[in-house]
């Protein structure tokens, strides 16, 4: 038998979570220094200066050069496109986390090169 009061009804049953889930993701600070020089090194143009090199057949030399940023070389072509869209929408965390990423993997592959060298 049942203890139930008449006017008590059993469909509403309130659930205490005693101990609920933490944040699967901590909010990433932003290091504003590390990332403007983040974005310098892989999504500005590279400027190199006093190269004083001649062009071929021509004479003239080169007193700067200006090559494409790191980001534009061909593996990086997906990542650049989902930087920019992070940029738009104003998501500088995200876009962030990627830079460093980024970085992470680049200092990886420089490590496994001069490692089999």
């Amino acid at each position: 038998m049942s203890s139930l009061s008449p006017n008590t009804t059993t469909n509403e049953e309130v659930v205490h979570d005693p101990d609920p889930a933490p944040d699967p993701a901590p909010a990433l600070k932003i290091d504003q220094e590390d990332y403007e020089k983040l974005q310098q090194f892989y999504l500005e143009k590279r400027v190199r200066k006093g190269v004083n090199a001649e062009l071929p057949g021509t004479g003239m030399r080169l007193r700067k050069q200006v090559r494409q940023s790191r980001i534009d070389l061909p593996p990086y072509k997906t990542l650049k496109k989902k930087l920019e869209i992070l940029r738009k929408k104003g998501n500088h965390v995200e876009r962030y986390r990627l830079l460093c990423l980024l970085l992470e993997t680049t200092k990886q592959r420089i490590m496994v090169i001069y490692c089999l060298n």
